[in-house]
C-alpha cells in the first residue's frame, strides 16, 4: 500500500493532473473539498508534524509518570481541524 494526498473528511484519495504544477487543483471525489497542490502538501505536511509532536509528547509523558523530580505540565492549543491528510491508499 502507498500513502497518498488524501481527504481528511472522506478518507478518499485526492483526483488531480498526472504531471501536476503547484498551482494546479486537487480535489476530493467524493465531497468536492480542493486546494492547490502547494496548499495541499502544506496542510499535509502541518498534519504530519502535529501528529509528530503528539506522539512525542505521549512518549515524555509516559517516561516521567510517576516521577518524583519532574513533572510534565501539559498545554493545550486550539484543536486544529484539517481539510486533506495522509492515507492508505489500497490500490
Amino acid at each position: 500500500m502507498a500513502t497518498v494526498l488524501g481527504c481528511a473528511r472522506c478518507q478518499t484519495p485526492l483526483k488531480g493532473p498526472s504531471d501536476p504544477k503547484p498551482n494546479d487543483t486537487f480535489a476530493c471525489p467524493s465531497c468536492g473539498e480542493s486546494d492547490s497542490l502547494d496548499n495541499v502538501k502544506r496542510e499535509v505536511g502541518e498534519f504530519v508534524q502535529e501528529q509528530a509532536q503528539q506522539a512525542f509528547d505521549d512518549i515524555l509523558r509516559n517516561t516521567f509518570k510517576g516521577s518524583e523530580t519532574i513533572t510534565i505540565t501539559e498545554t493545550l492549543g486550539p484543536e486544529r481541524t484539517y481539510r486533506f491528510v495522509p492515507i492508505e491508499d489500497g490500490h
